[in-house]
């Protein structure tokens, strides 16, 4: 029982997760290249595998937020609509951000493909890695809008956290 529970709070909370540990990653390469530069043997990859890090922080974090509702919205004319009109309004929102995620999920599947042979200057890692993050946190991004508006239109109980 534990362990499904301990399963879900990790299907629940990913995306955060791995936001969390890439922070990690950025403080401890950008402490380690700091206290290089005191020595004769400077780390000159800790720049990039922090501005690496802070990629998949960034994403992640964003995709985290887009889970929460927690990203900015304007909603002063629609929260003083009636209660029908308000949901339209909020499903015709809800299905141009499906659209929008889609058309974005696309083109960073594009980027992510074509970077393959391209390899970052210092680690070597191919930027798919780095454009990787940008697919996966849109691909979670979409996956989310999509439960959001089964939710809303009434087809799907309320997502769990």
């Amino acid at each position: 029982m534990a362990t499904r529970q301990g399963q879900r709070w990790w299907a629940a909370r990913w995306e955060e997760v791995l936001a969390g540990l890439s922070l990690i990653v950025v403080v401890c390469s950008v402490g380690y290249g700091i206290v290089s530069r005191l020595t004769p043997y400077s780390a000159t990859w800790t720049v990039e595998l922090a501005t690496l890090s802070f990629t998949w922080a960034v994403f992640f974090g964003a995709a985290a937020a887009f889970r929460r509702g927690q990203h900015v919205r304007i909603d002063v004319l629609v929260v003083r609509l009636p209660e029908g009109p308000r949901r339209i309004i909020a499903i015709a929102i809800d299905l141009l951000i499906l659209g929008f995620l889609i058309y974005v999920l696309y083109y960073a599947a594009l980027l992510t493909v074509s970077s393959s042979a391209r390899p970052s200057p210092i680690l070597r890692i191919p930027f798919t890695f780095v454009y990787g993050a940008v697919l996966i946190s849109l691909a979670s991004m979409l996956v989310h809008q999509v439960l959001f508006l089964l939710q809303r239109v009434g087809l799907k109980k309320a997502v769990a956290e």
